[in-house]
């Protein structure tokens, strides 16, 4: 398993977040609702390496920061 942690434009609505997760076959959870980038809520995003490089690429993140969780 795998994970990133993404901050999130506040305006982007939760279900949104949940219907992109569930396509890719990750899972969401937030970590703090008010992040250093700018107060956007951060969220890690954790499953498959592959699904997660996929998810990064489509949505132009950072796949670097794609961490192994032990």
């Amino acid at each position: 398993m795998f994970s990133i942690e993404l901050d999130i434009a506040s305006d982007c609505p939760y279900i949104e977040l949940l219907r992109d997760t569930k396509k890719y076959g990750i899972s969401i959870k937030l970590v703090s609702e008010c992040g250093p980038g700018g107060g956007n809520p951060i969220y890690e995003f954790f499953g498959p390496f592959a699904s997660l490089i996929q998810f990064c690429s489509d949505y132009d993140f950072p796949e670097e920061y794609i961490t192994e969780v032990r």
